[in-house]
């Protein structure tokens, strides 16, 4: 974390090398991120002292792969082969070195993870608001 003072432009390392939160996936994938990898993220500096969070921007990137954990199972109730991995090694095999589309890739989750399972993701592909999180 660097402090810019905007008038003279000069700038001071208020924190190095502090541990980053990575991006909330899920209850599936990440069950304590709150504990576990939220709260380390947090850094004090400075004499009062001042606190700091490192974790990724809420981009729609980070927050697409949210929508994954809708596939696996929130409440880790599926059993049997890893549906997301299916779904993923499944489009990569068959759409590998050519062009895909986003319907490509809903067909692909409609067909391993069942029919209308894709409804799933129209929120995340197809809204400019954020959806709420599994």
């Amino acid at each position: 974390l660097t402090r810019i003072d905007r008038d003279t432009g000069r700038s001071r390392m208020l924190v190095d090398d502090a541990v980053a939160a990575p991006s909330r996936v899920g209850t599936a994938s990440m069950p304590n991120y709150g504990t576990d990898l939220f709260d380390a993220a947090v850094q004090d500096f400075g004499p009062a002292p001042s606190h700091t969070w490192a974790g990724q921007s809420d981009d729609a990137f980070f927050l697409d792969l949210r929508v994954f954990n809708l596939l696996y199972g929130g409440d880790l109730s599926e059993v049997g082969d890893d549906t997301l991995k299916a779904i993923l090694t499944t489009y990569a095999a068959r759409y590998s070195g050519g062009n895909a589309t986003t319907d490509d890739f809903l067909a692909v989750v409609d067909e391993i993870a069942g029919v209308g399972r894709s409804a799933l993701l129209d929120p995340w592909l197809y809204t400019s608001a954020l959806p709420p999180l599994p």
